[in-house]
């Protein structure tokens, strides 16, 4: 294109507002990048230049599809300034929703991730309160059976008692502890 050509009219699907047209007149080169940023797993951001990117072999999601573009965008610089700077806009704010995306995608991965831990986390809780539960019941049924046993055998000593002494001592009377024996007077106090 020469420059004695006239500049195509392009509609933007957005309106500009004032403060968009200042940027129409600015140059297409405040919209280079001039870092990469690399999300890791760890969530943290990473700033690389273009060298140490190449060098590692990684390259950032956030900035991937723009390379292209950018290139483009560069070449267009030299051949029409005014369409330049409206592309330059339009690819800046595409950049920014890219970035929001990436972003809000490692977000969700990282909370699909803790999720995941959290089920885990709840099924070995559940299977732990199962446990717990069936303990509890068990220690309760061995009390239970326990207090028979021992009821059993305060009642059969009792009984003896009664039979051996020939002497009658209500058991439901007395005291939760105390036996006849202790009522009962001894067969040798008097000899």
């Amino acid at each position: 294109m020469d420059s004695t050509t006239e500049t195509p009219n392009i509609k933007f699907d957005v309106p500009i507002e004032k403060s968009q047209e200042n940027l129409l007149d600015q140059s297409s080169k405040e919209f280079e990048l001039p870092e990469h940023t690399i999300i890791t797993s760890e969530d943290q951001t990473q700033h690389l230049s273009a060298p140490q990117v190449a060098q590692k072999g990684q390259y950032p999601h956030s900035t991937d599809p723009f390379e292209a573009l950018i290139e483009e965008l560069k070449r267009l610089d030299q051949d029409d300034q005014q369409l330049a700077s409206q592309a330059s806009l339009l690819i800046g704010l595409y950049r920014r929703l890219w970035e929001a995306y990436t972003a809000k995608h490692t977000t969700n991965q990282y909370l699909v991730k803790t999720n995941q831990q959290l089920r885990t986390v709840n099924v070995q809780l559940g299977q732990e309160r199962e446990l717990l539960e069936r303990r509890h019941a068990n220690q309760e049924a061995l009390l239970s059976y326990f207090g028979q046993a021992f009821d059993k055998v305060r009642d059969g000593i009792a009984g003896v008692l009664r039979d051996w002494d020939g002497s009658y001592v209500d058991e439901t009377a007395l005291p939760r502890g105390v036996t006849s024996a202790a009522v009962l007077p001894s067969p040798y106090a008097g000899t």
